[in-house]
């Protein structure tokens, strides 16, 4: 069979990962995906799908894969990282070399064995000031954690192998963006789970702190979708995603708790 490209998904067991694979399969190109467990999580095997058990900290094996399968395409969307008030300290130097010197072995090896290669970055609305009214590609970032320090250093990363070397590098910063697929821990889950066991028991509580913050929530499928129809098309350019429109998490969910008849001061 012929397939269009090959592609390579790093982090094809994560949310982000899992749907930018399906996507590319549905394009007809061949999909490698990458990640650290020993079988596929999400996406299902077919003809054009290779799953590869692959710890990215062993970057060695990771230049073996990248020589064996010589994509067209790759998608870094692994990544060390966790919910609001993850302990990033005590896991930095894994962080580290997932999330940036990564980084700096693909865009070496499409610099000097593979030119024409494109490589698509995910960052994190994280990393981007939250003091702007409007904010773009060209927003200052800020590195106000561990986390965003490794993800503005890969994009600086991205940035100079594309203006000194000509490498097809891309940045996407992704604002929230939930499915069923992301893990326990996250915000949107966290309240998913509770409206459940409200459900089941009348009497149960759980504090969950502050809810008076504003967010930009946005689907996971079809972000990954534009990425992979549209994004990875674009040559030389940075990308944001985002829905364009904050909500405040304290009014919805209480909208979201009235819609099965449930009070959240309960």
């Amino acid at each position: 069979m012929d397939f269009k490209k090959k592609v390579l998904v790093l982090g094809v067991n994560g949310q982000d990962g899992s749907y930018i694979a399906e996507s590319q399969i549905a394009l007809g190109n061949f999909v490698y995906g990458v990640g650290r467990q020993s079988l596929s999580r999400w996406v299902s095997p077919c003809d054009n799908f290779k799953y590869i058990e692959l710890n990215l900290i062993d970057l060695k094996s990771l230049e073996n894969l990248l020589n064996s399968t010589l994509p067209d395409l790759i998608f870094h969307f692994s990544a060390v990282h966790g919910p609001s008030g993850y302990d990033y300290e005590s896991v930095w130097s894994d962080m580290h070399v997932v999330n940036m010197l990564t980084v700096n072995l693909i865009l070496e090896h499409i610099r000097s064995k593979t030119p024409g290669v494109k490589m698509i970055y995910a960052s994190s609305s994280k990393a981007l000031s939250s003091n702007l009214q409007e904010i773009s590609e060209d927003s200052p970032k800020t590195s106000n954690c561990l986390y965003t320090i490794t993800k503005n250093t890969a994009h600086d990363l991205m940035l100079f192998y594309r203006n000194k070397h000509d490498v097809d590098s891309s940045t996407v910063w992704l604002f929230n963006h939930e499915s069923i697929r992301r893990p326990e821990g996250y915000f949107v889950h966290k309240i998913t789970d509770i409206i459940i066991s409200s459900l089941k028991d009348k009497r149960f509580y759980c504090d969950i702190g502050d809810l008076n913050f504003w967010c930009d929530w946005g689907d996971a499928k079809e972000y990954m979708h534009i990425i992979s129809s549209s994004i990875s098309n674009v040559k030389h350019h940075d990308f944001l995603l985002s829905t364009g429109v904050t909500i405040n998490a304290q009014i919805h969910c209480k909208e979201l708790f009235l819609a099965f008849n449930l009070n959240i001061e309960d």
